[in-house]
């Protein structure tokens, strides 16, 4: 593994900022993999709606099938150059990274409030946000639960390097990851 390769991998509960750190990363030059995205593409495939709680549901059996960090070993052989991995929820996955990625892979949490993430989430229109905000929480509820084989986000943000509040200005949130990425040079 290049010694100067940057990995960030994105943590952070839904519609926290995830994909927005992960597309400013892109803009900064690094390639992107989506753990959501390969979820949606499987379960597109085998025809299962890709709302939050089919694929909170998918991935639990998947994970089931085929061990918590299926996803994680895929990714890794994909890794080429500077890339940030988003959607990263279970703990295996983040061990999966550390061991395969070594010293270039650091996990970085966007933390934003609940109710600010409720009316990111109805802004955003993606399929399975038009839920009401006790449905929200119940769903944010279920990614927090600290089972194996399930989204894992609360513990997996404990083991983060670093935590980024994004509760200002988008300005506000590309500063702090300018600065984080500065602060691996």
């Amino acid at each position: 593994m290049e010694r100067n390769l940057q990995v960030i991998g994105i943590t952070g509960h839904p519609a926290s900022g995830k994909d927005t750190v992960a597309a400013y990363l892109v803009f900064r030059g690094f390639s992107k993999i989506s753990m959501g995205d390969i979820l949606r593409e499987e379960m597109t495939a085998q025809g299962i709606p890709i709302d939050r709680s089919h694929m909170n549901e998918f991935a639990k059996k998947v994970r089931a099938e085929r061990g918590n960090g299926y996803l994680s070993e895929e990714i890794v052989r994909r890794v080429k150059g500077n890339t940030t991995i988003a959607g990263v929820r279970n703990t295996s996955e983040v061990v999966i990274f550390r061991n395969g990625l070594g010293e270039n892979f650091k996990l970085l949490a966007v933390e934003t409030p609940l109710e600010t993430r409720y009316a990111r989430a109805k802004a955003r229109g993606r399929i399975g946000d038009d839920v009401s905000f006790e449905q929200f929480k119940i769903e944010d509820e279920r990614e927090r639960a600290a089972q194996s084989g399930s989204h894992e986000v609360s513990t997996v943000i404990e083991s983060a390097d670093m935590s980024l509040q994004n509760d200002g200005t988008m300005e506000d949130l590309y500063k702090k990851v300018d600065d984080y990425v500065a602060s691996l040079q």
